[in-house]
């Protein structure tokens, strides 16, 4: 192990108390070792993209016409600077970099689910209802979807894509350049620090663990007989407060924010509670 590594496991190690410590809602708890698991896989999801962040940061520079900057007028449209074949290479290196762990993050969520509601069905990280369920994730986070056939295809309404948050820091770096006057080489070391931003890496992989976890926590429903689900919020005054508010809704149906599990925003530390026939015909 180098000395980066070490570093890197001492950041990871500390990473995981800090999480422990934060607040949950209390239905993680439920199965304390999937929840001590859960912090586990976001503290290494977090690793994982700020080593993906930093590397992209190298290679950034090389996505941008240079020979262009130097004659650039800012009014102009800083997009036509852009390599866009490059950024969709970064697409496939991001599925491929995040899909494995991603898929265990769901059979988290699912293993809790057959503890929680003790209903041993055998669902695991090689299920394939929790293998598609990762492809579609991953494949939203990269602008992509699943078809019907189960392959991972272009999405034309993609509303979110990591390499597009990409195009807007480059984008803004080198009109920050731009309006500064900065030499090509001084643009190049702004644009590299941009990139390279562990605060986006740790944003990210709060966020994608609550998802992995309650999207396998759903599809444990799916495939147990769950009927219904209730969100279960930390906070009353925000979209969370909301989706709380409707009560008990049908199990494919979308909460108020439009979110069909947590979470509904970045950060967010909420959680579904599953319904099965025999609550509902009490």
């Amino acid at each position: 192990m180098d000395k980066f590594e070490a570093i890197e496991d001492e950041i990871e190690q500390a990473d995981i108390l800090i999480k422990a410590a934060e607040k949950w809602s209390p239905q993680y708890k439920k199965d304390p070792k999937s929840q001590a698991k859960l912090i586990r896989f976001e503290a290494k999801l977090e690793r994982i993209l700020r080593k993906y962040f930093r590397d992209l940061s190298e290679r950034v520079p090389a996505y941008v016409n240079w020979s262009a900057y130097a004659g650039f007028v800012q009014a102009f449209d800083v997009d036509v600077l852009i390599d866009d074949e490059d950024l969709d290479y970064e697409d496939g290196l991001v599925f491929n970099l995040l899909y494995d762990d991603y898929a265990k993050g769901i059979a988290i969520g699912a293993d809790a689910g057959e503890v929680i509601y003790k209903r041993p069905i055998g669902i695991s990280e090689t299920s394939a209802a929790v293998q598609r369920a990762a492809r579609e994730q991953v494949a939203m986070l990269v602008g992509k979807k699943v078809d019907k056939s189960g392959r991972v295809v272009d999405n034309p309404r993609a509303d979110y894509q990591i390499s597009n948050k990409t195009r807007q820091d480059i984008r803004e770096s080198i009109n920050t350049s731009l309006s500064l006057g900065e030499t090509i080489e001084s643009a190049k070391i702004r644009l590299s620090k941009t990139i390279n931003n562990p605060k986006r890496a740790e944003i990210i992989a709060q966020t994608e663990s609550v998802n992995a976890y309650q999207i396998g926590l759903k599809t444990f429903g799916e495939e147990s007989g769950a009927v219904g689900k209730e969100w279960l919020s930390l906070n009353d005054d925000d979209e969370c407060g909301d989706n709380a508010n409707a009560g008990i809704i049908d199990l494919n149906d979308s909460f108020p924010s439009g979110d069909k599990e947590p979470a509904a925003h970045p950060r967010c530390r909420c959680s579904l509670r599953l319904v099965y026939p025999e609550e509902i015909n009490q």
